[in-house]
């Protein structure tokens, strides 16, 4: 079936005469958000482009958290360093609904070939299988988090080059979508399945994932791990380093976690749902105008748009008008794009 709006246009497209107006709504029945009207050499056609709605692109991550002995050691009030983790993460995942979310977990210690004695090279030495990001719902997600293998899950095995092994394989060849790792730990790696050290090993798989596009965070927990050359170096090689000399992120308390994760998921990874490809057909991109809601948007840095560091075929939303987009979802109808006359 054809959107209103998009059926509306094309009726005037199609309808022939001098004056013709197209009515942009926020959806709802009522009187129309805005309105343009067309001089009496035409409508839509060489000269006016019809409006579009650009496509929109959902930023994908996999949460990937460490559930080893480390990250079951006091952390904050009556708190563990991974029930943290968790009630963080049941926070933030409703509120950035732009966002698919995926999971995955280590070590794990399921009898797919990673026990003692496996491939793995010791005691649940690999990690679990991963959720790959989707928008199911947040009850689904929820369960799938707080569960864990029925073997213990306090194993002190860190296998993080073989978490991101998995978060590459679990990730679309053909991406039509800005993804990411976050890795939540409480330590370095500290084992692999391979000659490699521990710490090269998972360098190595983000430095992988980094060159598929897939860009890895880390987020230590615990005092302990400041000044880590390990993470660091894992941080780097992920292509997404915290600005500054440290180049991971570490929480040294609850509300560190709360704030390096929210800064990583609400203020990075959700604002890219705010950049659109556009297309110009003969031109016309100084008399661009953008719609959300039925509303338009000033051309601006500060609460509208822009062309995307000076890309005339890509824009981006910036303040306020980025901020409601993603509170709303990113849903594909939001935003309008009505391109300028091209002669």
């Amino acid at each position: 079936m054809v959107p209103h709006r998009i059926a509306l246009a094309l009726t005037l497209m199609l309808a022939a005469g001098c004056q013709q107006t197209v009515y942009l709504t926020n959806g709802d029945a009522g009187a129309p958000n805005d309105a343009f009207t067309f001089g009496e050499h035409g409508g839509f056609g060489q000269c006016m482009p019809m409006p579009y709605y650009p496509q929109v692109r959902l930023p994908e991550v996999i949460l990937m958290v460490d559930r080893s002995s480390a990250m079951q050691t006091a952390f904050g009030n009556n708190s563990t360093r991974l029930a943290a983790t968790l009630a963080t993460l049941k926070s933030l995942i409703p509120a950035n609904p732009a966002v698919r979310f995926g999971y995955g977990q280590l070590p794990t210690t399921s009898l797919n070939g990673c026990g003692p004695g496996g491939p793995g090279g010791g005691d649940a030495c690999c990690a679990g299988d991963i959720y790959p990001p989707s928008p199911t719902s947040f009850s689904v997600f929820d369960g799938f988090i707080q569960g864990c293998d029925k073997a213990p899950c306090g194993s002190n095995q860190r296998p993080i080059g073989d978490a991101l092994m998995r978060c590459r394989s679990a990730y679309d060849q053909d991406p039509n979508a800005d993804r990411y790792v976050v890795l939540v730990t409480g330590g370095e790696p500290n084992c692999t399945s391979d000659s490699t050290s521990p710490c090269s090993d998972a360098q190595n798989e983000a430095a992988r994932l980094s060159n598929a596009g897939i860009r890895t965070y880390v987020v230590a927990v615990g005092d302990e791990l400041a000044s880590d050359k390990c993470l660091n170096d894992l941080a780097v090689a992920g292509n997404r380093p915290r600005g500054g000399p440290q180049s991971y992120y570490l929480a040294t308390a609850p509300a560190d976690l709360t704030s390096s994760l929210s800064t990583i998921i609400h203020d990075e990874i959700a604002r890219d749902a705010c950049t659109f490809d556009v297309f110009m057909p003969n031109g016309g991109t100084d008399k661009l105008t953008v719609y959300f809601n039925g509303n338009p948007l000033p051309q601006s840095f500060a609460n509208g748009w822009n062309f995307d560091n000076g890309n005339m075929f890509r824009i981006t939303l910036y303040g306020d008008a980025c901020e409601n987009y993603i509170d709303g979802g990113g849903l594909q109808n939001a935003i309008l794009i009505v391109p300028g006359r091209a002669c």
